[in-house]
C-alpha cells in the first residue's frame, strides 16, 4: 500500500470547486487568489488498484493543521514547507 501526499490549490466560485491546481511541491504552486484555497491531500492505496482512503488538511487561519480531517498526523516536513514557501 502507498501513501502519496499532494498540495492542491482549489478556485471557488460561491461555495463550488471548479478548478484545481496540484504541485507535489508548493514551490510549484502561486500564493492563493482571494477565490482559492490551499489544501494538502494524502492519498493511500494500491497503484493498481486505485485511490483506497483520502484526507484532507485544510490551511486555516494561515496555518497548516497538526492533523488530517481523518485524524492521521501531517508530517513535519510539510509544516517546514509551508513556512518556508511563505517567507
Amino acid at each position: 500500500m502507498a501513501t502519496n501526499y499532494e498540495w492542491d490549490l482549489e478556485t471557488y466560485e460561491g461555495d463550488d470547486i471548479i478548478d484545481h491546481w496540484f504541485a507535489e511541491k508548493l514551490s510549484n504552486l502561486p500564493l492563493p487568489a482571494a477565490t482559492q484555497v490551499l489544501v494538502l491531500v494524502r492519498r493511500v492505496g494500491y497503484p493498481d488498484e486505485g485511490v483506497g482512503d483520502r484526507e484532507w488538511a485544510y490551511i486555516q487561519d494561515g496555518k497548516l493543521p497538526e492533523i488530517f480531517d481523518g485524524g492521521t498526523r501531517v508530517p513535519q516536513r510539510f509544516h517546514r514547507e509551508y513556512e518556508q514557501w511563505l517567507a
